[in-house]
């Protein structure tokens, strides 16, 4: 997965996709979901830190989280919604994910919400993310 393609699945996502999205977040709430959802988030921020790519993740995230708000106003959704509140800033802790270049079970979790499998890496041969910017407003990713 990487971001160009998690935003198109974004932008194509019906209400009923969102809320059932949230659905599944909010029904991983035991302690041992949270801890899993914590260390997660923690491997992302230590590798944005050693990457020092935070501020593209950030506008990344911001992307990811207003693609799905677009979406859910284009189905009719009256905002703001607990249900894409609750989707939005899922995608943008996988937006976070995906800029960090962090995979494997960390990537898996986060991604779970949103039925898709963590499939490669969007990383370059040299380890580079490949993409790093995002213009501001347009939710769509820049080279």
């Amino acid at each position: 997965m990487d971001m160009p393609h998690f935003i198109d699945h974004l932008s194509s996502l019906t209400v009923p996709a969102i809320q059932d999205c949230a659905a599944r977040i909010k029904g991983a709430e035991s302690a041992a979901d949270d801890v899993a959802w914590w260390r997660a988030t923690l491997a992302v921020d230590r590798a944005l830190t050693r990457a020092g790519t935070g501020r593209a993740a950030g506008l990344a995230a911001s992307a990811a989280a207003g693609t799905v708000r677009d979406a859910a106003a284009r189905g009719g959704a009256r905002l703001p919604d607990r249900d894409v509140t609750c989707a939005a800033r899922s995608a943008a802790a996988v937006a976070r994910a995906l800029i960090a270049g962090v995979g494997g079970p960390h990537l898996t979790l986060l991604l779970r919400p949103w039925r898709l499998e963590s499939e490669g890496s969007d990383r370059e041969p040299d380890g580079r993310a490949r993409w790093r910017r995002y213009a501001v407003g347009s939710h769509s990713a820049v080279a």
